[in-house]
């Protein structure tokens, strides 16, 4: 499979990804409120640390005191760690210049910044790029699982019959 390939489709979600993103604005602070706490908008994993119902970023937020009330404010770097889907995960290195796409924890193919054009502050969506197309295109994981050496096909396929019905 040729990389250009993988950069037409993942372009393609790239490009729906930021449509998406720019209507959707994630704040790094937001107001807390006991209420939301009882309707479990906000849930207490911590003394004073939370998490945020439909944070995409699933990270955590920490209760801080300021002039005009208490905010929970995000604590994690939303641009580093793993990000999944079903049994798909994404995962990137210390240095946020190579992406790994595992399936169940198994290593499958490794995306390269320098060959893909993502950078620090586009990681993350070149992340979601990729789990959405093995969430939605079959074709990309036959095309993705094609690529791959002979040796490794016939591992995937044994340890995964699922993947039969892509190569």
């Amino acid at each position: 499979m040729s990389k250009n390939i993988y950069l037409s489709e993942v372009d393609k979600t790239l490009a729906s990804l930021n449509e998406r993103q720019r209507e959707e604005k994630i704040p790094s602070k937001v107001a807390f409120q006991d209420s939301k706490v009882a309707a479990g908008h906000f849930i207490k994993v911590a003394f004073d640390v939370y998490k945020v119902e439909n944070d995409p970023y699933n990270n955590l937020w920490i209760l801080q005191d300021c002039d005009d009330g208490q905010f929970l404010v995000r604590t994690s770097d939303r641009h580093s760690g793993i990000e999944t889907t079903g049994s798909w995960s994404a995962v990137s290195d210390y240095d946020k210049e190579n992406i790994t796409l595992n399936y169940k924890n198994v290593p499958i193919a490794r995306f390269s910044s320098k060959e893909f054009g993502f950078n620090n502050s586009d990681i993350l969506t070149f992340k979601q790029a990729l789990l959405e197309k093995v969430k939605e295109d079959e074709l990309f994981i036959k095309d993705l699982l094609s690529s791959q050496p002979l040796s490794k096909k016939d591992a995937l396929t044994t340890t995964f019959p699922e993947f039969k019905k892509f190569i």
